[in-house]
This record gives structure tokens, C-alpha cells and sequence, in this order.
């Protein structure tokens, strides 16, 4: 019919040994966990989230170079949300979301007893160094008595030799009641390869939301709305969304225990040590058409 579907360009950075380094990576993981006799495992992964959720996919008429969409949107409005996996209960912990503000003020302070979720702001909805504090303080009270596994991508807010001494004294404080936590990077560049979240949670979580996003829409749509009309959605309306999506996957955990397997397929499994499913899962990347895509388009030319 002359149309066509597009799809926004991967880009993506993976090392050439990307194999090499994802083994050793998970293994350096998988030993330090076991050395500590760790009681819990999880993993943490922080992921974008729109206050307008759209497509991935644009169908335009073939031969167009310019498509557009009605809607008006902001791509950059939204909110991080950080999820946190929890291996053994197969299970999301409840979501930290930061939304746009002013860390400490008003808006945070209006939030602080709220249980549902862990709610907080900083000036461009980022993770930071004093966000990343209150969220392992809340690991540590939510997991008392335990030693606490956790993994998290590798990123300047929270992974230096400030966050390391707070981490310390955090580990210092709780040591009375018996909870430590052991902090374990993901390697650059390695996150699609080994990171749990990133395998198995993220693309569930946003078509979850992004479902959510449409019912509601659809809602407004059918009270005098106008094609190009701008509709607003309040932060506690995609908070609501983000909530409910958690929901969702926990409760297709009972029938699935996805979250447990990614640990295993990504080698993070520190009491499995066969590592079958992570040598599969490796050998699966080295034959996806996509990878080897990436790869390709990254090379330089060898002369």
C-alpha cells in the first residue's frame, strides 16, 4: 500500500572482545558474592521514562523524508526510574522514581512518607550522588540482618572514592545489626550483555507502561479532544503508571520466575556454578544478526 515502517537507528557501543570481557566481568561478579557468602543478590538498572510514551515504530508513505506526528510531545520530559531485582524472590523491589525539582525541598519533603514507591527529586531528574546514598540506606533497612549482593551499571554518581568512604560508613553504621552490602559494577559498554535488567525487565516494564499511557489517552481522546492537542500528565498520574506496571511483572513472576533466570543467563548467579545458561546466552549474542550489526558498522577499515 506505499507505506513503509521505520525504526529509529541502534546505537549503541559494544567492544570488540566484548565476549572476553563480558566472562571475566561476570565472573569477577559471581566470585566476590560467593567469597561474602552474600544472603540476597540484586540488581539495580536505571531506565528513562516519558511522560509521553510513544512507539518505537513510525508508519510513513514510502519515499518520505520527513515524517511527523500530530501529538505534541517533549522527548525529554519524564522521569529516571531506578528498578531493583531481586534474584531469589524473582521479584521487583518497589521503584526509586526522581522526577524534575529541587532535592531536599518542598516537593520531596511532600513525598518522604509515601511507601509505594521512593520518591525523589533533583534538578534535571537524575540519578546523583545523594539520591544514590537514600537508596542503599533503604536497601540496607529493607534487607536488615543481611548481606546484601548488588549490582549496578557503572556511572560517575555512584562510583568513586567518596561514594566508596559513604558506602563504608553506611556498611559501619548497620554493623550492628548485622547488614552489609557489596557493591559490584557492570563493566562499559557491557550493559546489554550482562546486565539483568537490561535483559529481561526494561522492554516488559516501558510496553507495560506505554499501555497505560495509551488507555489513558484514549480516556481524553473521547472528551473533546483535538488531533495536535498537547496532553498533560501529572506526576503522580506516571507515577501511578510506573506502579502499576511493577505490579504487573510481579505478578507474572509467579508463573515465570523470568528475573531469576536472567541472573542466571547473565553468569550473576554466585550458588550456580555450571554457568551453562550464561555460555547460551553468549553464544545466542555471537549469532543475533544485531550484534553482529553493531560490531560491524564500529570497525574501522583495515588497510
Amino acid at each position: 500500500m506505499n507505506f513503509s515502517i521505520r525504526k529509529t537507528t541502534v546505537t549503541q557501543k559494544i567492544p570488540d572482545d566484548w565476549r572476553q570481557l563480558s566472562e571475566l566481568s561476570a565472573k569477577r561478579v559471581h566470585e566476590a558474592f560467593k567469597e561474602a557468602n552474600v544472603d540476597v543478590v540484586l540488581a539495580a538498572d536505571e531506565t528513562f521514562i516519558r511522560f509521553h510514551e510513544t512507539c518505537g515504530f513510525v508508519i510513513g508513505p514510502t519515499g518520505e523524508k520527513r515524517i511527523g506526528a500530530a501529538a505534541q510531545i517533549d522527548d525529554k520530559a519524564g522521569c529516571t526510574v531506578l528498578l531493583t531485582m531481586d534474584m531469589t524472590a524473582s521479584r521487583l523491589l518497589a521503584p526509586m522514581v526522581i522526577f524534575t525539582g529541587f532535592f531536599g525541598a518542598t516537593l520531596m519533603k511532600k513525598w518522604q512518607l509515601y511507601t509505594d514507591s521512593l520518591v525523589m527529586f533533583t534538578e534535571k531528574h537524575w540519578m546523583t550522588a545523594e539520591t544514590f546514598i537514600l537508596y542503599i540506606a533503604w536497601l540496607m533497612d529493607h534487607f536488615k540482618g543481611k548481606w546484601i549482593g548488588l549490582i549496578i551499571d557503572y556511572a560517575p554518581s555512584h562510583c568513586n572514592a567518596k561514594m566508596n568512604k559513604w558506602i563504608n560508613q553506611l556498611n559501619e553504621k548497620h554493623a550492628a545489626n548485622d547488614t552489609k552490602i557489596f557493591i559490584k559494577w557492570i563493566d562499559k559498554g557491557l550493559t546489554s550483555m550482562y546486565q539483568p535488567g537490561d535483559i529481561a525487565i526494561n522492554k516488559p516494564l516501558k510496553d507495560k507502561i506505554r499501555e497505560s499511557y495509551h488507555q489513558y489517552v484514549s480516556v481524553i481522546a473521547s472528551e473533546n479532544f483535538e488531533a495536535g492537542q498537547k496532553i498533560k500528565v501529572s506526576c503522580e498520574t506516571l507515577l501511578g503508571f510506573i506502579e502499576k506496571a511493577f505490579g504487573s511483572i510481579n505478578q507474572d513472576q509467579k508463573r515465570s520466575k523470568s528475573i531469576y533466570k536472567s541472573f542466571c543467563m547473565c553468569g550473576l548467579n554466585p550458588w550456580d556454578d555450571q554457568l551453562e545458561h550464561f555460555t547460551q546466552h553468549l553464544d545466542s549474542l555471537e549469532q543475533n544478526k544485531l550484534y553482529a550489526t553493531l560490531l560491524q558498522n564500529q570497525e574501522a577499515l583495515q588497510l
